[in-house]
């Protein structure tokens, strides 16, 4: 029988999707990510880079309280580890922060993986539900305060809907979409060095598609959509307007989708 027959099996009349894993829990993924990006700079042609790769992640509990949980994930390709993380995620299952990498602290809170980032390779980053008793056909709205390194305070703008539940592998889940748009602008710097520092200033907007399993809130699918234009700016030169001056402009689309393996 296919998923989508099984997903009209199951209706329970509330559920809460709030991420609360059993002690010891281990989630397995196979993830597959294309992103392509362009960037034009003032007098030069435009640079178009594609990546595409498919890769595994294990996700282990470590530890888990009112706030959230702490992960260790390891994702690898092709059986071949790529890297090890220590992570923290909120009751939606949203990344909150990168405790280590590779057994070393860091404060970043995105790493570079090929090009891709780690918020990419963990399922449902974005398009989480408020952890409230929903129903089918409820709707949400969030604004959620977001810091990410070298920008400015941002809010991650968000509207989500339960399309429906029902059974996917044998677990019953809730199928959810969401709209998030995040606006980010560079944190203002002084120059360093004789040089100015280097940001970008735009707009990005993601649709995600998330089948959460409700007994404990964790991912069996998901994918996602993210586009986003940024004007890539000197942040302490002023511009012809008195803002940043612009000197060129990065476009992003990012599709990915992650299926629960184990």
């Amino acid at each position: 029988m296919s998923a989508a027959a099984l997903l009209g099996s199951c209706r329970p009349s509330t559920v809460r999707l709030a991420f609360a894993p059993r002690p010891g829990a281990s989630y397995h993924y196979a993830l597959h990510v294309r992103s392509t990006s362009v960037t034009r700079l003032s007098g030069q042609a435009p640079r178009t880079r594609t990546d595409e790769i498919d890769l595994t992640a294990v996700d282990t509990l470590l530890a888990t309280d009112r706030s959230g949980s702490r992960l260790r994930v390891v994702v690898s390709r092709l059986g071949t580890p790529l890297a090890d993380y220590t992570v923290r995620i909120d009751r939606q299952a949203a990344l909150v922060a990168i405790d280590a990498v590779n057994g070393e602290p860091t404060g970043q809170l995105s790493t570079d993986l090929g090009g891709l980032q780690l918020q990419d390779l963990l399922p449902a980053a974005v398009g989480a539900p408020p952890d409230l008793a929903l129903r089918s056909g409820d709707r949400w709205h969030t604004a959620e305060p977001l810091t990410v390194p070298d920008f400015q305070p941002a809010r991650l703008l968000q509207a989500g809907r339960v399309e429906r539940f029902g059974v996917v592998d044998g677990r019953r889940v809730a199928v959810t979409t969401a709209d998030g748009t995040l606006a980010l602008s560079p944190r203002a710097a002084s120059v360093t060095g004789g040089r100015a520092q280097v940001g970008l200033r735009g707009i990005e907007r993601t649709a995600t598609t998330v089948a959460r399993v409700i007994d404990d809130g964790s991912i069996e699918r998901s994918s996602a959509h993210t586009t986003g234009v940024f004007d890539i700016v000197l942040v302490s030169t002023a511009g012809p307007t008195g803002g940043p001056l612009v000197t060129g402009q990065i476009q992003l689309d990012v599709r990915s989708t992650t299926r629960r393996v184990g």
